[in-house]
């Protein structure tokens, strides 16, 4: 316990800014209400990595890479499973589809393997995306469902991961060097982890009392973290083993095993099987895995449900920003200020709200563009543009979640700081509690959830989706989820994030 517990405030204390800026859209008066996604594109257009490359990246690690093929065969089980109805409204899991033979790598900051993304194929057309693990990192393969075909606007560079969905390119495994959907010419401050002594030393100039909470959260999640790991580590030993008895001849570079058929839930319940085919390859892995085949609805919270709210985003610092689109989805005014969704008529010269309507969002945006050359502290300095842009809501939580800056690294949120965030904010009307159990304080007290990405970024969860296993109880769990700290590069709308036993989850809660 006591090795992880490290691990967790190694990231807590490395943790880098969450900011952005995009070119702002002018004369946009006529937005509409509609949630609009990216038109869908050929199965032909989209950029994959070669077999060939693909294939190596398994060579040089085979005990750890996730082969492509193996990888989009788990994925289309749990889509059948019921993943695949958590996709999005407008994709008719009853539909005939496919994923597309080959996917885009995502690479790390070590030039390895982290995400494969496939194209989720109707028609002969792309209409959305699954992105798999190309790691062994959880007991499945899936871990983003997006209701949209992905945005490469640098298709000719090397990506790494970033904070994924978001992409970073480097050169010459040198990583935070520039956004991809940032013009070239914009220069990213480089990042990185501090050294031993500076962490130790922002460790303790943090309050005894944070320090206290963060360590009670790491050891009321640690059971939870061995249950998951022993259920990742069995999956992989029953998936590993049926490879080896079964699919040797996948783990190929040849384009025979590239083929694939399309996949239809009447079909893959129906069909007799002969023969080895793809299909038959999915029944048994369902029969294996001890998946229920079906659809299984999906869930929003009512008040997160307004497709004006869930394209309205605060830019800026992550944390503060997930709180502030918490607390509107509760409140339509802070202060006696109303805070405007996306398509509430004209802009006031009180706040900064920019429309983007080539992707269909607004955000609040915090930058110091009308602060005349402000030279103050950047704490100060973020105070003054939130009083402009939301009359103070983000620097609420700014003034508890990040109490001060060293050597330009700032603190991230951290249970006290967010209690004492939201009690501010919602004159004590809510607080939150840290839960290993997300899923069910989602459906069970329908409030939303934060979700601390490795201690490090922070995202709200506002809706699920299940697959079943064969007994029918819930097997794995898929969050819709809004990022409005970066609002993300690939896709700006919400979408779809499986849960994952290694980040936090703090549960909001009403003050009784």
């Amino acid at each position: 316990m006591k090795a992880k517990l490290l691990l967790v405030v190694f990231l807590i204390l490395s943790f880098v800014t969450c900011t952005s800026k995009l070119e702002e859209i002018e004369n946009c008066d006529d937005l509409g209400m509609a949630v609009q996604q990216r038109l869908p594109i050929s199965a032909d257009s989209m950029a994959y990595t070669s077999a060939s490359e693909l294939h190596q990246l398994y060579m040089d690690e085979p005990f750890d890479v996730i082969h492509f093929n193996i990888a989009r065969f788990l994925a289309e089980t749990e889509l059948m499973a019921g993943a695949n109805y958590a996709l999005s409204p407008s994709v008719n899991p009853s539909d005939s589809w496919y994923l597309t033979p080959l996917p885009r790598v995502v690479y790390n900051y070590n030039n390895s393997p982290k995400y494969y993304e496939f194209g989720y194929v109707c028609n002969g057309q792309i209409v959305a995306t699954v992105t798999t693990y190309a790691r062994k990192e959880i007991d499945g393969v899936i871990a983003y469902l997006f209701a949209e075909p992905l945005d490469y606007s640098c298709p000719e560079l090397d990506y790494y991961i970033g904070d994924y969905p978001n992409r970073y390119y480097g050169s010459e495994g040198v990583c935070y060097l520039k956004n991809c959907n940032e013009p070239l010419g914009y220069e990213m401050s480089e990042s990185g982890t501090t050294d031993e002594e500076e962490r130790d030393l922002m460790w303790w100039q943090m309050p005894e009392e944070d320090r206290e909470a963060i360590l009670l959260d790491m050891e009321e999640q640690d059971e939870d973290l061995d249950e998951f790991i022993a259920e990742r580590d069995e999956y992989w030993e029953t998936v590993d083993e049926y490879v080896n008895d079964n699919l040797f001849q996948y783990l190929s570079d040849d384009s025979v095993f590239l083929e694939v058929d399309s996949l239809n839930l009447n079909y893959i319940l129906n069909q007799e099987y002969n023969e080895y085919t793809h299909c038959f390859i999915i029944n048994q892995l369902l029969e294996l895995l001890q998946y229920q085949v079906g659809y299984y609805d999906t869930g929003t919270l009512y008040e997160y449900s307004d497709p004006r709210l869930q394209l309205t985003h605060w830019s800026g610092f992550c944390g503060p920003a997930a709180c502030a689109w918490i607390y509107r989805g509760k409140y339509s005014d802070f202060n006696g200020y109303y805070l405007p969704l996306i398509g509430d008529g004209t802009r006031s010269n009180r706040y900064f709200f920019d429309y983007f309507m080539e992707r269909n969002y607004a955000e609040y945006v915090y930058d110091n563009s009308q602060l005349d050359d402000f030279d103050g502290d950047p704490f100060t300095e973020y105070i003054m543009i939130s009083e402009l842009a939301d009359s103070g809501l983000t620097a609420c939580f700014y003034a508890e979640t990040v109490p001060f800056w060293w050597n330009g690294w700032q603190f991230p949120l951290y249970h006290d700081g967010l209690n004492r965030g939201f009690a501010t904010a919602t004159n004590n009307q809510y607080k939150v509690t840290l839960t290993c159990t997300p899923y069910d304080w989602l459906i069970e007290k329908n409030e939303p959830v934060i979700i601390a990405i490795n201690c490090s970024h922070y995202i709200v969860a506002f809706g699920y989706g299940t697959t079943r296993k064969s007994n029918g109880k819930v097997k794995d769990v898929y969050f819709s989820v809004t990022d409005n700290g970066y609002t993300t590069g690939p896709s700006y709308h919400p979408y779809m994030r499986r849960k994952n036993g290694w980040n936090l989850h703090y549960g909001l809660t009403p003050i009784l």
